[in-house]
């Protein structure tokens, strides 16, 4: 039973994890723009 709980959380939190990471992905790249856009100007 435990066993089987953990593998219930593991898949309910797998969606959140993406959307956290994609979050954060996104983030990083509008700051590295942003970097360049400030460099550039």
């Amino acid at each position: 039973m435990k066993d089987y709980q953990a593998a219930d959380d593991e898949h309910r939190l797998s969606p959140v994890v993406i959307g956290t990471t994609a979050v954060l992905v996104a983030t990083f790249a509008l700051g590295v723009l942003y970097q360049l856009v400030g460099l550039v100007l």
